[in-house]
């Protein structure tokens, strides 16, 4: 649970680098 959440963090600080990992 705390990976989801961290993850949707992450994504919020920089979509861009997240999503090209995603």
């Amino acid at each position: 649970m705390s990976a989801i959440k961290h993850k949707a963090v992450k994504v919020r600080i920089y979509p861009t680098q997240e999503q090209i990992q995603v």
